[in-house]
């Protein structure tokens, strides 16, 4: 089956507590697609309450079954974002952890345009805001005006960020 899309990255979520698990689904996902198709690996922000593997643990198995990213996202859809269980340091331990095995990274998890500054200056790679996009929050239709206000942050805080070199 997935032989027959045309895809450009695999997310795979990792719920599960257990390392064997997560690198037999991990292998088994980087063997199935084709070898120009990027896979990331998911580890969640709330994974304490969920009882699944930490996203360190992840950048571990994504970087020995040789997927090409990590990503940190909410397992609950319960109106919290990633920002209000991981604490600033945590998260940026994790983009230099992923770094260092030359993973990129990127981060979701009901992020909101105020999330945005933060989320870049950490050094996420790539960015989810489905919440911050969708009127109403993540189950809400796209709205072009939130996507066009979520586009002027980003070029703000780039703009921002080459005035600081």
């Amino acid at each position: 089956m997935l032989s027959e899309l045309d895809y450009d990255y695999v997310k795979v979520g990792i719920k599960t507590n257990s390392r064997e698990e997560a690198i037999r689904i991990g292998h088994e996902v980087v063997n199935a697609v084709s070898h120009n198709v990027k896979v990331v690996l998911v580890g969640y922000a709330d994974f304490q309450k969920f009882n699944t593997l930490s996203p360190f643990d992840v950048i571990d198995i994504a970087n020995y079954v040789g997927a090409d990213g990590v990503m940190i996202d909410t397992l609950g859809k319960g109106g919290y974002s990633t920002f209000d269980i991981l604490t600033h340091q945590y998260l940026s331990d994790f983009v230099s952890k992923a770094k260092q095995y030359g993973l990129f990274t990127a981060l979701a998890g009901g992020l909101r345009i105020e999330h945005i500054s933060m989320a870049v200056h950490l050094g996420f790679d790539v960015i989810g805001v489905r919440t911050a996009a969708c009127q109403g929050g993540r189950n809400g239709r796209v709205r072009r005006d939130l996507v066009m206000e979520l586009k002027r942050k980003i070029l703000q805080v780039e703009k921002s960020n080459l005035g600081s070199y």
